[in-house]
């Protein structure tokens, strides 16, 4: 594959979406969201207090928290 090819290939994974997982915390009670990226990397956020509220948040509140990161990061 010549180099244009995997750089633009490089490209668009940059520009996936992560995955997110509710997920209930072993050591304590309580739910939280498990943010995987393609590339390995995850974000974890917490303070739920139910995995329905867990998953509500990704409903209404995810892409709105991508769209935070992104920003700060510069990356928009």
């Amino acid at each position: 594959m010549p180099n244009n090819q995997r750089l633009i290939g490089n490209l668009t994974k940059a520009k996936r979406s992560p995955t997110f997982e509710v997920r209930q915390l072993e050591s304590a009670r309580g739910w939280y969201v498990r943010v995987l990226w393609h590339y390995g990397q995850e974000h974890h956020v917490g303070g739920f207090a139910s995995a329905d509220e867990a998953q509500s948040w990704i409903d209404k509140k995810s892409k709105r928290w991508l769209q935070n990161r992104a920003a700060a990061l510069h990356v928009v």
